[in-house]
């Protein structure tokens, strides 16, 4: 059987950003070692980073919920409990 962390030699591995799943400043899943308070930390800097480029492009009126937690990278439920 074939080892998941093995890959076929010059085989580039596509992740994050590359693969367009992660932002540069998002944490990475499971044990990162930050504690749950660092955590939404950081994903409440990004939803307001994400929310301040949206406005200044698109206006307050034209930036709906999607767009936000799409550019900030961080699930529905997230941005609603912070």
């Amino acid at each position: 059987m074939s080892d998941h962390r093995s890959r076929p030699t010059g085989a580039a591995l596509v992740t994050g950003v590359q693969a367009g799943r992660m932002r540069p400043e998002q944490l990475r899943g499971g044990n990162h070692g930050l504690t749950p308070e660092q955590v939404a930390e950081s994903q409440r800097a990004r939803i307001l980073g994400a929310m301040r480029d949206l406005v200044a492009t698109h206006g307050f009126h034209d930036v709906p919920v999607a767009s936000v937690i799409q550019h900030a990278g961080v699930p529905r439920n997230t941005f609603y409990e912070l």
